[in-house]
């Protein structure tokens, strides 16, 4: 099945998305390095946990993390389930132009494209397709729409085949 326009969502799911995931990203940011500075403070001193995450206020380095948090997040997320949490609660998901699962590369790519300078501000265009969509050939997609037609697909394919019984 090929992905047309019908299933698009638009820049302000997307945007819903990007808001929905930040405040997730945040969050977990936040109970990762609290728990951290608790288990290395019990055990070790938590100088070079705060140091490497930046708490000294070192922009450097709370960029860097920021970085590697969010490819994490987005990249397990995405790889696994096709979705991320702003993806589950808006309804939406990621496909191939044929509508196919992205494979891990593929979504490998969409993660290190969110790294871009001002890519979060790409979808605002016309068509709401980011430049981590455009560059990896992906489509950010109502998941209600998509699987009616593809469960429509299917049947159609069935006719005329027979069933062992």
């Amino acid at each position: 099945m090929i992905i047309t326009e019908e299933f698009y969502v638009d820049k302000w799911v997307r945007f819903g998305n990007a808001v929905i995931d930040s405040i997730v990203m945040w969050i977990i940011g936040v109970v990762y390095i609290a728990s951290a500075g608790y288990i290395y403070d019990n055990f070790y001193s938590a100088d070079w946990i705060l140091d490497i995450a930046g708490s000294e206020g070192n922009f450097w380095s709370n960029l860097l993390w920021g970085y590697i948090h969010s490819s994490i997040f987005y990249f397990i997320l995405e790889a696994t389930t096709q979705r991320t949490i702003g993806k589950f609660l808006t309804g939406t998901m990621v496909v191939m132009e044929d509508g196919s699962k992205p494979s891990a590369w593929v979504i490998f790519k969409r993660t290190l494209c969110r790294l871009i300078p001002f890519e979060p501000f790409s979808f605002f265009r016309d068509d709401s397709r980011g430049w981590h969509d455009t560059i990896s050939d992906t489509f950010v997609v109502n998941a209600k729409k998509y699987k009616s037609a593809l469960e429509l697909q299917n049947s159609f394919d069935e006719i005329g085949v027979i069933q062992e019984l």
